[in-house]
């Protein structure tokens, strides 16, 4: 915050006025992280029934119930378009915060990187509110942790389910070359019972 001190009472406005405006730059960024925050923490109620739906998915392709696997992939489809649109508020919202603190960045895209250090910024700027922004960044943390742990289970629930399809696709794959096998001997074999007999038959005539 810049300071202006002059004796003339239009000099105290304008320090005033500085020290305001500093104050409601400060508690829009803050209300701004807290939005952010309760975005991440949406994301993570989101990832936690899709995690569930992948779970339940699984037991489906080992029971190879397919039309419980239809149901539950629309449900995951359709938990897929929710969490697209929560993503695009949370990259909107820190996008903006990016935005306020350009000056202070060598670039105004929307990264990790910029994110972390508008964050610090921030966390300069409110030394004299530190309640106030522990509370706020602690609850960023906290579901930013359990928003990465859940988008990597999410994340593992799916490349196992993935196997699963891939591994009963070939075993339905081999039933069914080892049935086509079996057909073809047995018709092989029944072929040549034909020709057999029909020798035996000309043979008596």
């Amino acid at each position: 915050m810049i300071q202006v001190f002059f004796y003339s009472s239009d000099g105290i406005n304008i320090m005033v006025s500085n020290h305001i405006l500093n104050d409601t730059i400060i508690e829009t960024s803050i209300n701004k992280v807290q939005e952010i925050s309760k975005v991440f923490k949406e994301e993570m109620m989101l990832l936690q029934k899709a995690i569930e739906i992948e779970k339940e998915k699984g037991k489906a392709i080992l029971q190879a119930k397919t039309k419980r696997l239809q149901e539950l992939t629309q449900r995951s489809d359709e938990l897929l378009h929710s969490l697209i649109e929560v993503e695009n508020q949370r990259y909107t919202l820190i996008g903006e915060l990016i935005a306020q603190y350009k000056d202070r960045l060598n670039s105004t895209n929307i990264n990790l990187t910029n994110f972390l250090t508008v964050i610090k910024e921030i966390k300069n700027e409110t030394k004299n509110k530190q309640n106030l922004w522990e509370k706020t960044i602690d609850d960023l943390l906290k579901n930013l942790k359990h928003f990465k742990e859940s988008a990597e289970s999410l994340k593992i629930e799916v490349e196992t389910n993935q196997k699963l399809l891939i591994r009963t696709k070939n075993i339905v794959s081999d039933i069914i070359d080892k049935i086509e096998q079996k057909d073809k001997t047995y018709l092989n074999h029944k072929k040549n019972s034909i020709s057999s007999n029909a020798i035996l038959v000309n043979q008596s005539v």
